[in-house]
């Protein structure tokens, strides 16, 4: 019997004794009585007695005219009132004290060349419209407040834009919640943006940190269009801070904005739109080197973006050129800021993550949108439309004309090679239409194991000859010492290796413009998308038919990935024509692909090579990615 199965068995003398306990000038006695019922008991309640405070387990709320104090004994929040502004500061319990880990964000007034522009000040910005909701409150008064639950409310404005907010915390909860509400001035009401932004204080360099999008520039931020399960997380020495939007608060308030989520392309994704029904956005922000602070910053609001190249979502600060005019004057949003303490090195995002599935995932997942149809009957209705799609043409003003009555221009392609028939979907992307695309995003291998499931499922035999088409297409790709190209340009006959292509020399990692290679050469061999081709025919080999060429062809790109491994298990991510690794990349998070395809591979064959390669694999992606 363990620690814990006794102290579970003996839960009430456990309470009893412990109550006793609190009121004893000596240990003697009860250390004697706490023998008969076992040692490890005895060490688990003298440990108990011996605490200097138990954990106050209601909601607590303690005020003067300057400062309010509210905390649950797990977190604390402190509101004070310094001169004419409110700190916020935010403490979780650790080890019995209580800890600092985050503050709200007061800017500097003067302008400074190194504040990043999100958070800058000066004659270059329309400061006006540039609220930081934490800068403009100056009084606080408690709502409600009993042993479950609390509700504080601070108040203050900025110019003449009236700002609240409320600031709620329930018995047992690790995080506060936190609701924004502003009444803007002026007519119409102008915004650029209207942000909440939090210091965390544990000093020295984090020790892990998230947000869910790429940030290549300071001006970018983290649009909501990745707001899929959102928030900003940061880590240090056991201590978490993270910001979590209310993602019901955006869908029921939403604000339209004239102009608002601008893209370069306003008609690469064929969606025609009405600007002028374009939601306000919201965005997150991390930034680890503002500069309006000595510690990072966390930072989530209302804030303007361009799109750009699917990924990332760009705010231009200067020159007023995001303000945007709203379709009314009040504004409402809200996020749950989480304080930890005792987190397992790089794990903090697990405690977010169950929140996240426990408060939306698990309701969205079960309502039936948006599968409308059975998916027999997606299949009935897609798969004939898809192959018939020709596509559409980028013309200029609000119309997108689809083309139609050209054959040629079919996404379906089949044609007859060296005798064999070959297949295959071009990609509907317009500036793309002419590949066919074997690659880790669009992948026909992929699709020609859909194809033949419901070709069977339905005794189709025109989607099983579609499907047998793509493999015979696929396994044409010309290898070279087993590595292969990805995509096939249908107007010239040709195999390109990819669309991007970066240097072998003079690589830098903060510049894209060499990685596209429109009007170069023939770009970079891929083994992401290698492999994800490679590890969808052994799909194909295992759940649909087997074809005689599928063993041979991924064994020799299998033979590659291990003579290109390198010593710490990982495999360069690009190689050019000559097979060189490029620098770009040479250290990657593609080991998923590579892993699935060597697996399969000696599950195949039984040759060990393909076995120990995968094993090498899994300890760099376990040692040296997933932390």
């Amino acid at each position: 019997m363990d620690y814990w199965m006794i102290f579970t068995y003996t839960k009430g003398i456990t309470s009893l004794i412990f109550t006793k306990c609190t009121n004893l000038k000596s240990t003697k006695p009860l250390t004697a009585s706490l023998f008969a019922l076992g040692f490890p008991l005895a060490i688990l309640l003298l440990g108990c007695c011996q605490r200097s405070q138990s954990p106050v387990s209601g909601v607590m709320v303690v005020q003067n005219d300057s400062v309010l104090e509210v905390s649950n004994g797990i977190v604390k929040s402190e509101i004070t009132l310094q001169s004419s502004h409110i700190i916020q500061t935010f403490y979780t319990m650790k080890d019995d004290h209580w800890e600092l880990i985050a503050e709200s964000l007061l800017r500097p007034g003067e302008s400074r060349e190194d504040v990043a522009p999100l958070y800058a000040v000066g004659p270059e910005y329309a400061n006006e419209f540039r609220l930081m909701a934490n800068e403009g409150f100056n009084s606080f008064r408690v709502v409600a407040k009993s042993e479950d639950e609390a509700h504080i409310q601070i108040t203050g404005s900025i110019g003449e834009h009236q700002l609240e907010q409320t600031l709620s915390l329930k018995k047992g909860q690790d995080f506060f919640h936190i609701e924004v509400n502003a009444t803007l001035s002026g007519t119409p009401p102008k915004l650029e943006y209207l942000l909440s932004s939090y210091i965390f204080s544990p000093p020295g360099e984090p020790d892990y940190t998230y947000v869910p999008a790429l940030k290549r520039s300071d001006e970018d931020v983290v649009g909501d269009r990745k707001f899929f399960a959102p928030a900003a997380i940061i880590e240090k020495d056991g201590l978490m801070l993270a910001v979590v939007p209310d993602l019901d608060l955006i869908n029921d308030h939403i604000l339209f904005a004239d102009g608002a989520r601008p893209q370069k392309h306003p008609k690469i994704f064929a969606v025609p739109l009405d600007e002028y029904k374009n939601s306000f956005p919201m965005a997150l922000d991390l930034s680890l080197n503002a500069e309006v602070a000595d510690q990072p910053v966390l930072t989530y609001g209302f804030i303007d973006y361009w799109v750009e190249q699917h990924v990332y979502w760009r705010h231009e600060n200067k020159g007023g050129a995001q303000v945007r005019t709203l379709s009314e004057s009040t504004l409402n949003y809200g996020f749950d800021l989480f304080l930890n303490s005792g987190i397992p090195k790089y794990r903090g995002y697990q405690r977010i993550s169950s929140f996240l599935w426990n408060r939306y995932g698990t309701r969205n997942f079960h309502l039936p949108r948006p599968q409308a149809m059975p998916f027999e009957e997606y299949a009935r209705v897609c798969y004939p439309a898809s192959f018939a799609y020709q596509g559409y043409n980028i013309t200029e003003g609000p119309t997108i004309t689809h083309r139609s009555g050209k054959p040629e221009l079919e996404s379906w392609q089949e044609w007859e090679l060296d005798g064999e028939p070959v297949g295959g979907l071009r990609l509907s992307a317009p500036q793309w239409y002419q590949f066919i695309y074997n690659t880790g995003w669009w992948n026909n291998v992929c699709d020609a194991t859909g194809i033949y499931f419901w070709g069977k499922k339905f005794n189709d035999s025109s989607l099983i000859d579609k499907a047998r088409r793509i493999i015979n297409f696929s396994l044409s790709a010309p290898q070279i010492e087993g590595m292969f190209p990805g995509l096939y340009n249908i107007e010239d006959k040709s195999w390109v290796r990819s669309l991007w292509e970066p240097p072998l020399l003079g690589y830098d990692p903060d510049s894209t413009e060499c990685y596209w290679s429109f009007d170069k050469s023939d770009g970079a061999y891929q083994t992401a998308s290698a492999s994800v081709t490679a590890g969808f025919l052994l799909h194909y080999m295992n759940n649909c038919e087997d074809h005689p060429g599928i063993l041979p062809f991924v064994q020799q790109y299998g033979d590659f990935l291990v003579r290109n491994m390198q010593p710490d298990g990982c495999v360069p991510g690009w190689f050019n024509e000559k097979l060189e690794p490029l620098p770009s990349l040479s250290w990657n998070a593609d080991g998923g692909a590579h892993i699935w395809v060597l697996s399969e591979l000696y599950g195949a064959t039984g040759d060990n090579k393909h076995l120990e390669a995968a094993k090498r694999m899994a300890r760099f992606m376990i040692e040296e990615v997933m932390p």
